[in-house]
């Protein structure tokens, strides 16, 4: 449930709405600090834990942080594994690592990956990249 108040008394649907709105008015460094503090506040909420794929998105894209946006996706696949938006947090992390050049471990992820998500819509193109 999402309604349930934090410590500081501010529920989280309106910390994540206040997230999505500064997102949708192409706040994005602004919107990433207040997905983190929904995420602090609020870490055993669903709606925070999605919250990390969101802003791990937010630092590859917008924010050109791939290091960031590793550690949100392996936030995610840490606390929800096998969680909904696990497809997207790997295939997230799998382009955070190839950003920071680490390709080594980029390969090993997209071959669990595979292994995890065979017919998944992500899996062509992750098996391109094994074998260009």
């Amino acid at each position: 449930r999402t309604t349930r108040p934090s410590r500081a008394g501010r529920p989280a649907a309106g910390m994540l709405e206040e997230a999505r709105g500064l997102l949708a008015a192409g706040e994005h460094a602004r919107a990433a600090l207040a997905y983190e503090a929904l995420i602090a506040a609020h870490p055993d909420v669903p709606a925070a834990t999605a919250a990390l794929v969101a802003l791990g998105q937010l630092y590859l894209g917008r924010l050109a942080d791939p290091a960031a946006a590793l550690r949100s996706f392996d936030r995610y696949l840490q606390r929800a594994e096998g969680g909904a938006l696990a497809e997207e947090a790997a295939v997230g992390r799998i382009e955070a690592l190839r950003r920071l050049g680490r390709l080594a471990e980029e390969r090993a992820a997209i071959t669990l990956f595979l292994d995890r998500h065979p017919t998944s819509s992500y899996a062509d193109g992750l098996r391109r990249r094994l074998n260009p």
